[in-house]
């Protein structure tokens, strides 16, 4: 099984576990159609997260590989937010814009982003993309009742600091920053997880999960073993947590299938799914 496979695996399980939530909304499913559905998504995390430290050991890029995740949490928090704010689905109207600023820390995150990035590479796109990654979290945006940004961030986030994390782990393992550089990144890296992390999708188990795949080092026996641990601190064993612990779990079997080979290359169709995805269901609550 290709790493695509897998991917396609991981997106349809994910779309179908966001269509659950939607449809669920609207009492288009009942609960035990919702849970049987939510269950199936639980499939995808794991995945993802054995698909981002695949990557990070293949990728010939690895600062480019973390800027690109970056710039798609930015472009996915606005449909996210509609996509996942309740309120959007009862009766939201438009009205007049309302916007508010979350606080300094954000700022200070974003300079502490920049300083390590002028220290390395000057690329114009990636300091635009540190400014998007650190600062849209710090912003809500209303029209109306209809909220468009703020609340909890995307799954990209998660992933984002993720890649971020292990990229920073194996820099300084490999001892190919220097030490200013290193450092700096650690304080910004720090200052990531405990600004921005809370808000992120699965939260710190999530971060822990990928640094656990990528302490595994390719042993699929034992990364089989970290994922299994990961569900079941992550979920549970009570009620229909139990379902979601299965199927968490169950994504071990396609990733032990996993042949190490790329397959079909359509990398940023999976990028641009997620985004594209959300905003479809965050539309669709106006009209259902």
């Amino acid at each position: 099984m290709s790493a695509f496979t897998l991917k396609i695996i991981a997106l349809i399980s994910m779309f179908i576990d966001h269509s659950a939530f939607v449809l669920f909304l609207h009492n288009i499913i009942d609960q035990d159609m919702y849970i049987l559905l939510r269950g199936i998504g639980r499939l995808a995390f794991p995945i993802y997260c054995f698909l981002l430290v695949n990557g990070f050991r293949h990728t010939s890029n690895r600062q480019n590989y973390v800027y690109r995740l970056m710039l798609f949490a930015g472009i996915s928090q606005l449909p996210f937010t509609m996509a996942f704010s309740a309120g959007n689905h009862f009766g939201a109207a438009f009205g007049a814009p309302e916007i508010s600023f979350g606080g300094l820390p954000y700022i200070v995150l974003t300079l502490l982003f920049l300083s390590t990035q002028f220290l390395g590479s000057r690329k114009v796109s990636n300091i635009f993309t540190i400014c998007l990654f650190t600062l849209l979290p710090a912003f809500s945006l209303k029209f109306g009742s209809v909220t468009v940004l703020g609340g909890n961030l995307n799954v990209f986030y998660t992933l984002s600091l993720g890649l971020a994390l292990i990229s920073l782990i194996d820099a300084a393992r490999s001892k190919t920053l220097s030490s200013a550089v290193l450092i700096l990144s650690a304080i910004a890296m720090l200052s990531a997880l405990f600004i921005i992390q809370p808000q992120a999708d699965y939260g710190i188990t999530a971060l822990l999960l990928i640094c656990m795949l990528y302490f595994a080092n390719n042993k699929k026996s034992v990364q089989a073993l970290v994922i299994c641990l990961w569900a079941c601190i992550q979920y549970g064993f009570k009620g229909d947590d139990l379902i979601f612990t299965a199927f968490a779990i169950s994504a071990v079997i396609p990733i032990a299938m996993y042949n190490d080979c790329k397959g079909r290359s359509l990398k940023y169709f999976f990028y641009i799914f997620y985004p594209a995805h959300l905003l479809l269901l965050g539309l669709s609550a106006f009209v259902l």
